[in-house]
């Protein structure tokens, strides 16, 4: 039997241990998301003002969230401490105060936090909420109803532009938050180009390539386009978190992304006046270009 080169060996050599890495990488992960699910638990059990459900701080204060969890129950502690998706929190009330904005299209509503959290903006008459998960829209529905917001908030489990078109009046706006789960691109083809619409969508590149650059180019020639990417989280501030260990302060309000993410913010051109202090704000909280990783980087003016 003629014997292996030593090439050959070497290369399997190689890939054994590029095996074993990655084994162990994912299994440290597995690992991981088992503790961290069980410090965000005792946590919860612990302190009243998680068990409530109600938000204590940012801008859905005084929302209660939905009882029940359609895709997962992990971010609680972050949504009722005010720091889940922050980088969009911040930049929801500029987008408000560029324009009118009397309608919401929520698509991927899961649970409701945003269709219900915006919902209880005093400019917003309807809300649009949409998902293919039906637990998600009935989840929705009865955080809706909790909030005193159930007439404002329609579930359905897909919205046409037209439906939405026809709710809009002179001056009046429409804010779309997508986060489909690599579905953006064609929700956004949808909707499109409409000088009635600013958009925040969710951007998964890594589970459909190009998914941003798609996105920017239904968009690119209507809307100015900015970028706002995933940022830190300091979980030292909150008195409520003081007394644990600090990876158990880091870990609660985790997001748990596979990923560092991004989000595409859309705006109207004919919004984007240099002078005005809410233009202003949006674009000292983006930037007009982005680098993905391996990939060279998208400029928009």
């Amino acid at each position: 039997m003629t014997s292996s080169s030593p090439v050959t060996r070497k290369l399997r050599r190689a890939l054994r241990s590029a095996l074993v890495s990655s084994l162990t990488y994912r299994l440290s992960l597995t690992v991981l998301g088992i503790a961290i699910s069980r410090i965000k638990y005792q946590i919860c059990q612990d302190q009243k003002v998680f068990r409530s459900q109600v938000i204590v701080s940012g801008l859905f204060r005084g929302m209660r969230l939905s009882d029940g969890y359609s895709w997962s129950d992990s971010d609680g502690i972050s949504k009722i401490v005010g720091m889940y998706e922050q980088e969009i929190l911040n930049v929801i009330p500029d987008l408000f105060g560029l324009c009118s904005v009397t309608a919401v299209l929520n698509v991927g509503c899961a649970d409701g936090y945003y269709a219900v959290g915006l919902a209880r903006m005093p400019s917003v008459k309807l809300v649009y909420a949409t998902d293919i998960c039906d637990a998600a829209l009935e989840n929705t529905a009865s955080a809706a109803l909790s909030n005193g917001v159930s007439d404002k908030v329609v579930t359905s489990r897909s919205v046409r532009y037209a439906e939405v078109e026809a709710q809009l009046g002179q001056g009046e706006y429409c804010l779309a938050v997508i986060d489909c789960e690599g579905c953006e691109k064609e929700i956004v083809r949808e909707f499109g180009p409409s000088p009635k619409m600013l958009y925040i969508v969710e951007c998964h590149d890594f589970m459909v390539p190009e998914a941003t650059a798609r996105v920017v180019n239904a968009l690119a020639f209507s809307h100015e386009v900015r970028f706002i990417c995933q940022s830190g989280r300091n979980p030292h501030a909150l008195s409520s978190l003081a007394g644990y260990h600090e990876w158990a302060r880091l870990l609660a309000v985790s997001e748990g992304r596979p990923v560092s993410m991004h989000w595409v913010v859309a705006i109207p051109k004919e919004l984007c006046e240099a002078d005005h202090p809410s233009y202003r704000a949006i674009v000292a909280q983006s930037s007009s270009g982005l680098t993905l990783p391996d990939e060279s980087p998208l400029e928009f003016q």
